[in-house]
């Protein structure tokens, strides 16, 4: 699932002229999932996200990364 972090550095870029290809590599997503939330706007992901909002998520930062 995309993060906010992501949705916000995606939208960003986009406002810098970067192409879809370019923000799926700096981002390291899948062009497919750019596409999909290239012409979303905030009010979208949050409710998005709101109504798929995974247990785990609440702990992700203390989740620890390998």
């Amino acid at each position: 699932m995309l993060s906010i972090q992501q949705y916000k550095k995606l939208q960003e870029y986009k406002e810098l002229g970067l192409s879809k290809v370019k923000v799926s590599e700096k981002l390291n997503l899948s062009y497919k999932t750019i596409c999909n939330w290239w012409d979303k706007d905030q009010a979208f992901f949050n409710a998005f996200q709101k109504n798929h909002e995974y247990v785990l998520d609440n702990y992700r930062q203390y989740s620890l990364r390998f």
